[in-house]
C-alpha cells in the first residue's frame, strides 16, 4: 500500500508498538490477524492521506497477483505470472512494474482492499473488518478496483 519497502517496514513497527500499547483493547472474541491487519491498513491509510503520496512504483515488490488464488480468473494475472526462461524473466520483472505503477494510481480505498485480498490473502469478511466498512463494500471496491486496474494496464495488455 505504502510503494516503499522502508515506508511499509517503519509502518509495520509502528503497528506492532501500537498493538502493544493497546493489547487491551483487543476482543478476544474476534480473530487476532484481524484485530492487527486493522490496526496496520489504518496506519497505512493515515500515512498516505497525510503524506499525499502516490508512488510511481516500488523495487523489489511482490506482484499483486502472483499469490492469486487457485482457479481465480483475473484478467492481470498474466501480467506477473513466474517465468522460467530469462527473457519470461524480464518480462514478468517489467510487467510487475507496470502492475505496480498501475495500483500506485488507485485511490486508496481501491488500493487498499486489493491489498488485503490478494497479497494478505485475507477474507472479505477480513478486510471488511480491518476496514471498518461492509462486506458489500468490500466486494464493491475490489471490482471497481480491478475495473480501475484494467483500464490502467489495457494498452500494455493489448
Amino acid at each position: 500500500m505504502m510503494g516503499d519497502a522502508g515506508e511499509a517496514e517503519d509502518l509495520c513497527q509502528e503497528t506492532l508498538l501500537r498493538a502493544y500499547q493497546n493489547r487491551h483493547r483487543y476482543d478476544p472474541a474476534h480473530r487476532f490477524s484481524t484485530w492487527l491487519f486493522t490496526l496496520a491498513t489504518r496506519l497505512c491509510l493515515s500515512e498516505i492521506r497525510r503524506r499525499q503520496i502516490r508512488p510511481l512504483f516500488m523495487q523489489g515488490a511482490t506482484p499483486l497477483y502472483s499469490k492469486g488464488r487457485p482457479g481465480a480468473e483475473d484478467p492481470v494475472s498474466r501480467l506477473a505470472s513466474p517465468s522460467p526462461s530469462p527473457r519470461e524473466a524480464a518480462e514478468a520483472r517489467q510487467a510487475e512494474r507496470l502492475l505496480v505503477a498501475a495500483l500506485a494510481q488507485l485511490p486508496p480505498a481501491y488500493r487498499a482492499p486489493l491489498s488485503l485480498f490478494y497479497e494478505q490473502e485475507l477474507s472479505i469478511a477480513d478486510i471488511a473488518s480491518a476496514l471498518g466498512i461492509s462486506e458489500n463494500l468490500v466486494k464493491v471496491r475490489l471490482f471497481r478496483g480491478r475495473r480501475q486496474l484494467l483500464e490502467i494496464l489495457r494498452p500494455q495488455l493489448e
